[in-house]
């Protein structure tokens, strides 16, 4: 569980006491550094778009900058408000249609034909005056030449370096510039591979491993994994000397869109903001290094300005990027996303509390205050949030993928959402609805898609309860309610084999009861299943224990003591074995 950072008040703004509070602890996180370092904040990604087809340029293809400099601030008392109408009104959609897409600044030197070779996408190359200029190698006139852009900061010049996803030709180039930079951390914003298609080399080793790149040596000392991103340790070397950088790598960022909730975001942008910067420019890239990279860096110079001033521009800054790199924050759906992340960072009430000692008492002193309530409430409240990156209704959208209410759902208004949902294999074939089932994905802490969350069987849903769990390898199903077969308003169905009488849901799918084991909180059984589709002509065998809390009654809010659901949660812990999603029921 995230720790909430504690800060001194360094803001005097006229602020709300949660927007203050927030910025006391950005505040905190930018400057409380007292080592040397130039501690600083770290924001959040957003998608690159597929890049145009390459276009050769042609006379008067060259477009001018605004000549007018932009300016919306927004103090953060006003910003929710702020953000609310301008995503109603459509003026979020009016400032991003005022930069065009495309070359606005001289990039000459880059299209060069020795140079042409080095940029990912024809299209996006990086402009004269903005460009990183690397050290020549002997004999080599054009090796000064990478795919990369400083873009200033909040009162700082040449704070970030924004740039491309390495090629296979570029890595050596890549390693050179963060070495003769002095890069301390680096954002990744893409997958290597993203919907099978190569979107960035892989210049980094294996955890424990070693690679050389040109003159600069790179050991992966530490890996941490989680659902959203994964944080990696380096120990690069160069002519003897030695540095560390830091990797933080967004690995949840949808191809072609943007994360689901800016949360995922937020949480990201805390621990970069915690990792020291060094005395180098931040080092952000995704795949051609302008959408999602280029929403990190305005979503992080904001929460600067608004650290240091309580109020955000950011309008202004966006201007400035896209001066200094084309298509900055590319899409108007990245451009929103800046703006919702920077409610959660700067205005949304924190969450998070110390997993210590003290967490009963605090648990208590926020029960007692209505704090919790205000929380459930807030999440009614800012409803608007969850649809802002949605798909509007008028847009084109897959409408098979929206499900509708079904005689496979127990209640009507309780079905997936169109992300998360969870498909099956078309059984039979021909019927075009046999692929739903009331089941959606849910994010562990650490692991994406740990959990699927689905109702108990209906009489016509159980082939499907248990084809979900052949298809996606499910080893554990956790039941959370008593089964109570004689209570008939329930629509109860026995969707389990008995000990003497298999289980044939589907006609090439067999459950057996294999044993079973039984205690005052829980009971574990463990069936096999025995799939007789597969080609190879034998029979496939699958074992899965389904772990059922005792006591729980479906008319009952609570179980009656809530010490057993942390019980529960420990015995979950020793069955899974951390491969493959965990299937959790109630009714």
């Amino acid at each position: 569980m995230a720790i909430l950072s504690s800060a001194a008040s360094l803001v005097n703004k006229a602020v709300s006491s949660s927007s203050r509070a927030q910025l006391r602890t950005i505040a905190t996180i930018l400057f409380v550094d007292a080592s040397g370092i130039d501690g600083q904040l770290l924001k959040p990604p957003a998608p690159d778009p597929e890049p145009e087809p390459e276009m050769e340029d042609s006379p008067g293809s060259l477009q001018k900058s605004l000549s007018q400099r932009l300016s919306r601030r927004v103090n953060i008392s006003d910003l929710e408000n702020y953000v609310r109408m301008a995503l109603q009104s459509g003026e979020l959609q009016r400032q991003h249609a005022l930069f065009a897409r495309g070359q606005t600044q001289p990039w000459d030197y880059g299209r060069l034909p020795e140079n042409k070779s080095k940029n990912r996408y024809g299209n996006l190359v990086a402009y004269d005056r903005t460009r990183v200029v690397l050290k020549k190698l002997p004999g080599d006139e054009f090796s000064d030449y990478i795919n990369a852009n400083y873009i200033d900061g909040y009162k700082a010049d040449k704070f970030y370096i924004a740039t491309q996803g390495p090629r296979p030709t570029t890595v050596v180039d890549f390693w050179r510039m963060v070495w003769q930079e002095q890069v301390s951390v680096i954002a990744m914003l893409a997958n290597v591979i993203e919907n099978g298609k190569k979107k960035c080399e892989q210049y980094w080793p294996e955890l424990g491993k070693e690679e050389t790149h040109g003159a600069v040596t790179i050991l992966t000392a530490d890996v941490s994994v989680f659902a959203d991103f994964t944080f990696r340790h380096f120990n690069v070397s160069c002519k003897s000397k030695k540095r560390k950088v830091s990797h933080l790598h967004f690995t949840s960022w949808p191809d072609h869109g943007v994360p689901f909730y800016p949360q995922s975001v937020a949480a990201y942008l805390k621990k970069l903001l915690l990792t020291p910067r060094g005395t180098g420019p931040i080092l952000v890239h995704c795949s051609a290094g302008v959408g999602r990279t280029g929403t990190i860096i305005l979503a992080d110079i904001c929460l600067r300005m608004a650290a240091a001033e309580g109020a955000v521009d950011i309008l202004g800054f966006q201007q400035s990027m896209r001066e200094q790199r084309p298509n900055m924050v590319d899409n108007l759906e990245q451009y929103k996303l800046v703006h919702l992340v920077l409610l959660e960072c700067l205005v949304e009430e924190p969450s998070s509390y110390p997993c210590d000692d003290t967490l009963p008492q605090l648990i208590n002193m926020l029960n007692e205050s209505g704090t919790l309530y205000k929380q459930f409430k807030r999440l009614q409240e800012v409803q608007w949030l969850d649809q802002a990156l949605k798909p509007p209704s008028g847009a084109q959208v897959d409408k098979a993928r929206i499900p509708q209410p079904t005689n496979k759902d127990r209640c009507s208004n309780i079905i997936p959402g169109y992300n998360g949902r969870v498909y099956l294999t078309r059984y039979p074939l021909e019927d075009t609805t046999s692929d739903y089932i009331n089941a959606v994905s849910v994010d562990g802490f650490r692991t994406k898609d740990q959990f699927i969350v689905t109702q108990f069987p209906l009489n016509n849903t159980v082939g499907d309860f248990w084809r979900l769990v052949l298809e996606k390898n499910i080893p554990l199903i956790v039941v959370l309610n008593e089964i109570d077969m004689s209570d008939k308003s329930l629509s109860m169905c026995e969707f389990r084999p008995l000990a003497d009488q298999p289980l044939t849901p589907v006609p090439y799918l067999t459950v057996r009861l294999k044993q079973q084991s039984h205690n005052a909180i829980w009971s574990v059984i463990t069936y096999q299943l025995t799939d007789t589709s597969v080609t190879t002509g034998l029979p496939q065998q699958q074992i899965v224990r389904m772990l059922q809390l005792s006591g729980w009654q479906a008319n009952c809010d609570l179980p009656p003591n809530v010490n057993t659901l942390l019980q529960l949660w420990q015995e979950v812990e020793r069955l899974y074995s951390g491969k493959c999603p965990i299937l959790v029921t109630c009714l």
